[in-house]
Order: C-alpha cells, then sequence, then structure tokens
C-alpha cells in the first residue's frame, strides 16, 4: 500500500496543461451543446405557445349553451385559473375606414385575450377600453389615454394601449377590450372561454367538464393543447421525444467517444509511471480511483461552464435576434430540468469515459507498463503483387504509412470508429437543421408585399378593380412594384392514371374521378388556373426549377409542382414535367353561391352549379403543354391539394372565351403593393386618400405580418446554425485527439525512423499521410451510419409531417473532405513536439 498517491492527479493535471485544457474544453463543448439543445427546445415551444397564444388566445376550451348554474360550478373550480363570457360586436369606420371588434367580459377576458399593455392600463369600469397601437395612426386627430371615443353611440374612456394582434392589423379591424359583469347574469347566447391552471391534468378536467355540459357544446382549442402536451392525440410529443431523445442519444455518444480518446492519451503518456505505482503498491481500485479523481476535477471545473455558456449562447443569439429584428414576442426560458439533467449526463458521459481506459490500465502488469511494450505489435510480413506495385509507384515512408494503419488491428479500429463518430455526428445534426427546417414557411413573393387593395364587404361579388383604377393606383408617388391579383379558375384535366402519384390516390379525393375519353378510361380531376400579368411573371423567374417563362406560347403553361397533403406531406397531384401535355374541358364550370354572413353563421349551405361530364370526344379538350416547372408556388394560389397552373392572363381569357360562367368568374380580386424600405409609413398615407375615392373597397397593411412569417422562420435557422458550429468543433477537437493518441503512443517507435536515416520532411509526410487515410476510413464508414441515423431522424419528423427523404450527398462529401483535411492538419500538431525531443532520450525512454 502507498499513501497521499491520491495527490498525482492533480499534479498531473497542473503539469500538462494542455492536455488538461484540452479535454476541459470538450467536455465544456459537449455539455453547452446538450444544455443549448434543450434550452432552445424549451425556449422554441414556448415561442410557439405564446404566438398561438397571441392569434387565437390563452384558453384551452370554449363552452356554448351554457346556464348560469353550469358556468359557476366550473367558475368553483379550484383546477380552473380563467374563466369568462364574451360578447363581441364589429363596428365600421371606428378610424377612418378602420372598424374595430369590441370584446367584452369579465376582467378574466383580459388574460384569456393575452392583451399585453404598452402603455396605460387595462379598463376597470364598463365605460373604459383599451384598442390597439396600431390604428392610432388612422384617425383624423391624436387620441391620447383619457381621451373620449364614441362607439355606436356609446362614449368611452381610453385608458390603455395594447400591442397589435397581427392578424388585426392585416384585416384593418383593431380590438377594442372593456369589462362587462353584467353578462354573466346571462350566458345561454354567448361563448364561454376556459384557461385551466398549468399545472393541474388538463384531460381530467375536460373530461369532467364534457360530462357536464355536453360534448356537443364543447371545442376544445386542439393547436394549443397538442402544443403543450394535453391534446388527445399524443402522436405529436410521442414523436417530439423521438427526434429529442435520438439527437441527444448521438451528441451524448459523440461526448464519450470524444473524452474516451482523452483520457486514452493521458494513459498512454502516462502508461509508466501507472506501472510504477502498481509496482509500488498501488492496487487496481487505487488506479481506478486516480483517474476517476482526475475526472471529477474535470468536471467540477468544466461542467458548470460548459451548462452557462450553453444557455448564455441562446439567451446571446435571442438578444441579438431581437435586437436586429425588433421582435419582442420571444422570451428566454431558463428551465432547471434542462440545467440539472444536463449536468447529470455531462457528469455520466465523463465518468465512463474516464473508467474505461482506467480499467484497461489498471489490468496491466507492472513490468509491462514500465516496459510499455503492450504499445508496440508486431505484424505479420506477407508477400503479394498489390504491394509490390505499389513499392514501384509509392515511396517507402508512404507505403510504411499506409502498413502502419493496419498493423495494429485494435488502434485501427478505435481511431477509424472515433473519426467515424466525428462524421456521423455532423451528417446527422445537420439532417436534424434541415428537416426541422421543414417545419417553417417559406418565404415567397408573397412575403415581400406591404400593401393589398381589397374588396370590402360591400363590395365583394358586386365590385372589381378595373383597369382605370389599376392605372390611378400606379400614379401615385413612390408606390414601387404593383401586381394584380386574378380570381383562379377552376377547369377540368382529363389525364392518364400513371400520370397521378400513388399517395395522391390513396387521399380517395372526391374531385379524382373516371372518365372516358375516346373511349379509354381516363381520370378526370380539378386544375386551378391563376392568371398573371407580365410584370408578376417576371417575379417567377428565381423560381423556375425547369423550362422558361420567356415567350410563352398560347397553349403553354406553368405547372407548380408540390402540393401541400394531409399531414402536410408535399407531392405532386400530376407528375409532369417540360415537355408534357394535358387535355383541358375549357367549358367546365363550378359555380357556388355565395352566402351572406347571417346565412353563413346559421349554417345555410350554398347551393352548387355544375357541368362535370362522363365522356369527351377529341374535339371537346383542349392540349396544354408545360414549358416550365416551379417547385413550390410563389404566391398564394388557392385550395392546397389541387394541381395549381399559371398562365399570361391573355391566354387564360382565350382558353374561357365561350365559357360564360368562368368569364363571370374571372375577376381582378385585389392589388399587392410592394415598396421599397423606408417608404411603407409615406405610401400608406397615399393609399388612404386614393381610397377614399373607391368606397367599395379596402387597403390592408400586410408589411407587419410577412414581416412577423419572417421573422418567425429566420429564428429557428440562426439557432440550427449556432448548433452547427459547436457540433463542427467537437467533431474537430475529436479528430485531433484521435489523432494525438497515435502520435504520442508511437514516440519511441518514429524516434527510431529517425535515428535510421529518415528524414524529418519524409516523417511528416508518413504521419499525415496516415491522418489522411484514416479520414478516409472514417469518413466512409461515417457517412453510411451517418446517413442511417439522419433517416432514423426523417422518421421521427415524418410522424409530424410528412416530406420526402433524400440521401444527404452533400454533407457526404463535406464531411468526407473535411476529416481527411483535418485529419492532415491534426498529425502536424504533435509533430512539433517530436522535432524538439532527443531522439535518443526519446528511445531510451522506456
Amino acid at each position: 500500500m502507498i499513501n497521499n498517491y491520491k495527490s498525482v492527479s492533480n499534479r498531473y493535471l497542473k503539469y500538462n496543461k494542455k492536455r488538461t485544457q484540452l479535454i476541459i474544453i470538450g467536455i465544456i463543448l459537449s455539455v453547452a451543446l446538450i444544455s443549448s439543445i434543450g434550452t432552445f427546445i424549451i425556449t422554441l415551444q414556448n415561442s410557439i405557445v405564446q404566438n398561438e397564444m397571441n392569434l387565437t388566445g390563452n384558453y384551452h376550451l370554449t363552452l356554448s349553451n351554457t346556464d348560469k348554474e353550469k358556468f359557476e360550478k366550473i367558475k368553483n373550480n379550484p383546477q380552473i385559473e380563467f374563466i369568462s363570457p364574451e360578447k363581441e360586436m364589429v363596428y365600421d369606420n371606428f378610424a377612418g375606414d378602420k372598424k374595430i371588434d369590441v370584446k367584452s367580459g369579465n376582467k378574466n377576458l383580459f388574460n384569456i385575450e393575452n392583451i399585453k399593455i404598452k402603455d396605460g392600463r387595462l379598463p376597470e369600469k364598463s365605460n373604459e377600453i383599451v384598442i390597439e397601437n396600431w390604428v392610432l395612426k388612422y384617425f383624423e386627430n391624436p387620441v391620447n389615454i383619457g381621451d373620449k371615443l364614441k362607439i355606436d353611440n356609446k362614449e368611452y374612456t381610453l385608458v390603455g394601449i395594447a400591442s397589435d394582434k397581427r392578424e388585426s392589423k392585416a384585416n384593418g379591424v383593431t380590438n377594442g377590450y372593456t369589462l362587462d359583469n353584467n353578462l354573466e347574469k346571462d350566458i345561454k347566447n354567448l361563448p364561454i372561454y376556459i384557461k385551466i391552471k398549468d399545472n393541474a391534468n388538463k384531460r381530467e378536467v375536460i373530461d369532467d367538464i364534457t360530462k357536464l355540459v355536453g360534448k356537443n357544446n364543447i371545442v376544445e382549442n386542439e393547436t394549443l393543447l397538442r402544443l403543450t402536451g394535453d391534446s388527445k392525440d399524443k402522436s405529436m410529443n410521442v414523436a417530439l421525444f423521438g427526434i429529442v431523445s435520438v439527437v441527444v442519444g448521438i451528441v451524448v455518444i459523440a461526448t464519450i467517444m470524444l473524452i474516451y480518446n482523452a483520457f486514452n492519451i493521458s494513459i498512454a503518456e502516462r502508461l509508466k509511471q501507472f506501472g510504477q505505482l502498481k509496482a509500488m503498491g498501488a492496487t487496481k481500485k487505487q488506479i481506478k480511483t486516480l483517474v476517476l479523481r482526475e475526472a471529477t476535477t474535470m468536471i467540477v471545473i468544466a461542467i458548470p461552464i460548459g451548462v452557462f455558456l450553453g444557455t448564455i449562447s441562446i439567451f446571446a443569439i435571442l438578444g441579438m435576434f431581437k435586437l436586429s429584428t425588433g421582435q419582442e414576442d420571444i422570451n428566454f426560458i431558463i428551465s432547471p430540468m434542462v440545467i440539472i439533467g444536463s449536468m447529470l449526463l455531462g457528469a455520466i458521459s465523463v465518468y465512463i469515459s474516464a473508467l474505461l481506459p482506467a480499467i484497461k490500465v489498471s489490468k496491466i502488469s507492472p513490468l509491462v507498463a514500465i516496459s510499455s511494450s503492450n504499445l508496440i505489435t508486431k505484424e505479420k510480413i506477407k508477400k503479394s503483387r498489390r504491394k509490390s506495385r505499389l513499392n514501384k509507384i509509392l515511396k517507402v515512408n508512404h507505403i510504411m504509412a499506409i502498413k502502419n494503419i493496419r498493423r495494429n488491428k485494435k488502434r485501427f479500429y478505435i481511431t477509424s470508429m472515433s473519426m467515424a463518430m466525428s462524421v456521423t455526428l455532423f451528417i446527422s445534426f445537420i439532417s436534424f437543421a434541415k428537416y426541422a427546417g421543414n417545419f417553417t414557411d417559406k418565404i415567397t413573393e408573397e412575403n415581400k408585399m406591404s400593401f393589398r387593395i381589397v374588396q370590402n364587404n360591400e363590395g365583394i361579388g358586386k365590385y372589381s378593380i378595373d383597369d382605370n383604377m389599376l392605372k390611378s393606383t400606379e400614379t401615385l408617388s413612390d408606390i414601387g412594384n404593383i401586381y394584380s391579383s386574378y380570381t383562379p379558375i377552376k377547369l377540368k384535366a382529363i389525364v392518364d392514371e400513371s400520370v397521378i402519384p400513388k399517395i395522391v390516390k390513396d387521399q380517395n379525393y372526391s374531385f379524382i374521378k373516371n372518365v372516358k375519353y375516346d373511349k379509354e378510361d381516363y381520370k378526370y380531376l380539378s386544375v386551378l388556373m391563376n392568371a398573371f400579368d407580365n410584370n408578376k411573371l417576371e417575379t417567377l423567374k428565381p423560381y423556375i426549377s425547369n423550362g422558361s417563362i420567356d415567350n410563352l406560347k398560347e397553349n403553354e403553361i406553368i405547372v407548380i409542382k408540390n402540393e401541400k397533403m394531409p399531414k402536410g406531406v408535399l407531392s405532386p397531384v400530376m407528375n409532369l414535367k417540360v415537355g408534357d401535355e394535358i387535355k383541358i374541358d375549357p367549358n367546365y364550370f363550378y359555380k357556388e353561391e355565395r352566402l351572406t354572413p347571417e346565412q353563413y353563421v346559421n349554417g345555410v349551405k350554398p347551393k352548387v352549379e355544375e357541368n362535370a361530364k362522363e365522356s369527351y370526344d377529341e374535339d371537346q379538350l383542349i392540349t396544354l403543354k408545360v414549358g416550365a416547372v416551379i417547385d413550390d408556388a410563389p404566391y398564394d394560389l388557392g385550395t392546397s391539394g389541387i394541381q395549381k397552373v399559371i398562365l399570361p392572363t391573355e391566354n387564360l381569357k382565350s382558353i374561357i372565351k365561350n365559357n360564360d360562367v368562368a368569364k363571370g368568374q374571372f375577376d381582378r380580386e385585389s392589388i399587392d403593393i410592394k415598396c421599397a424600405d423606408g417608404n411603407v409609413d409615406k405610401v400608406e398615407k397615399e393609399l388612404n386618400k386614393f381610397i377614399k375615392t373607391y368606397p367599395n373597397f379596402n387597403v390592408i397593411n400586410v408589411e407587419d405580418l410577412n414581416k412577423s412569417v419572417m421573422v418567425s422562420n429566420l429564428l429557428p435557422i440562426i439557432l440550427l446554425l449556432g448548433f452547427t458550429v459547436v457540433i463542427t468543433l467537437i467533431s474537430s477537437i475529436n479528430i485531433v485527439n484521435t489523432i494525438s493518441t497515435n502520435i504520442t503512443i508511437r514516440r519511441k517507435e518514429l524516434a527510431s525512423l529517425k535515428a535510421i536515416g529518415m528524414t524529418s520532411k519524409e516523417l511528416k509526410s508518413m504521419i499525415c499521410l496516415e491522418g489522411m487515410c484514416f479520414g478516409i476510413y472514417g469518413g466512409i464508414l461515417g457517412s453510411i451510419v451517418g446517413t442511417i441515423l439522419s433517416y432514423i431522424i426523417y422518421l421521427r419528423f415524418t410522424e409530424l409531417k410528412g416530406f420526402e427523404y433524400n440521401i444527404p450527398y452533400i454533407e457526404i462529401i463535406v464531411a468526407i473532405v473535411g476529416v481527411i483535411v483535418i485529419g492532415y492538419v491534426s498529425a502536424l500538431i504533435p509533430m512539433k513536439k517530436l522535432r524538439k525531443s532527443n531522439i535518443i532520450e526519446t528511445i531510451k525512454a522506456n
């Protein structure tokens, strides 16, 4: 037995500062990645929940046909946080042409509506009101807190200004909130909104309320419940848990590999010292304790720093994001569960990584350890024609490099697997980032618009935007680009069944029917024809994936490839490529009665008139040819799940020239306006003056709505890019450690080569080639495993939203090239130490 052996661990850590720092940095990065993933997921979930609350409200249930007695029972339930009836009344011309939707209820309504006060306070009396900030500039005279506002013969005192609801601004209807405690006296015909406490079992509470009021009188806020994990459908939660488990599992395994290699280096360097300790009486348990003591010291230093850096990195990214975008709706969330979980995972990973080599070294006999003879393995010499050919082509040092990597099979497998882990980590995590990007809406031309001129309630179906109105709009100063949007015309296409993908056939869509054409069996399905003017056609050029839109002929069309199917799956409705032809019935029409708001509320079904046919002759159809293909629609082109095509306005008019119903439906229904940055306020004033001469139309400001959409899409991308950087760092450190291990434990061998005449240049060339060869082996193996893991992650994601799987070829190429380059560079780092060492002393070091 020996005493004070534990002090050796601290001495070694201090003596080998660079090696200790490298291990600690690896632990810090790994723990930082785990904690940042957890913080990111919690923060993103909270952001999505808050966004949903801003859009729909902070409630879980809506009740109808409820009497006073049932209301009081629910109100007194200790699991209910907020409950309020709500009365809504919409009034025209509140501020200029802008409307106001006055919402009244008890004081809980303000929490249910998720009102955020920018200035002032919430209403405390029935004659007090809060309005949104955006509408203030539309009053003819400035309006301030304390001013009187008259709404439908009732006077209110303005007591607060609320943050904007993006949908209300886009619709030109501001929300107004006021207090009315008298609503509870007669709630039979009013909706009742309920918010359940966060710590309650929401499913049990919902079931109890359902039994009380009846399932026909209750509507769940399914989106919010699903986001918080309280929906009846648990598929989203299971899928999210599966995704997180796979990603965190990959990171933890990578962490163990990284730290395992680092401890292997440490033990390889000190094998002789461990042998001496065992010769002096150290037991196996003491050797293990010594290594684990070093691990504990590193854990105490590295893990708190890693958790702090991982957490603060998300905070910094969010801070910069808010600063650059002005987005204030995203709150940074610190989760104790994430912090504790990250620390535990990090500590377990480090102990496993340290324990494996500690067990190995504790089993080596003192004599073998002191002589370090176990580090040298004699190879079996075999003659082969292939090697003799290599001898003629390659230099001696290059041949030695190729032999060296396979000389020690155990070392070869460990090194190759370690480098493969880096490639696996890179490919799988980049794939994760790409798949996560499928859950954000793509930025299209629609999102670049600033204003939209549309028919108001009085104008719908009665007035259209004629050429004179369009020209008048174009004459306004600083107006920017103007694009007309026409009513899509639904026609029928007759196609061979082979053109329709299986995924579309499986949906059993009602608009896909059997039809006879020239006495043969064909399929008959809907096509939405979208007319574009020349200037709008020009905006499509960046989106063309095949073909060209220059000089489209009269019978040529632009086909939108992808359509959103159930579960979010993107798929073609028809597999069409440039040059293909489809038959169209130009005389088909589908006419649906336009309902009044009252009819719609009362559930009146519109009358439908359709002239669908069961058979066609050649002269009843026209042939259209695909001139270009666009993968994803750059504009909103109508109902999802239906094949959409784009064609010049005059061409569509020519197609439907004999179709009176379609001609009656064809209409310029809106004008979209794209402004240059800085001109939005000026243009809005011009448009508001201009629209007064057209009382049946409204101007809608969509600038903020579109910016909000783009900002929402940008946040996950920025965070995922940050993770990619950390993953690359971890992978690089792993490779550096792996190559360093090989060179460190072969110092005597390399010194012997120099002693028998190998120059430093030849030695460097040999070592670098070894590093590159390991990179090739590890790159190929890692690419295979990484691709398999990327597919597993893909399967987890498709439980939430369907999309097509593509083998990550680009990621594979980047990873293989990267690991070869890093392997080459990593070999140069320990060579500096070898050059400085004395050859004789290195050989005698055993």
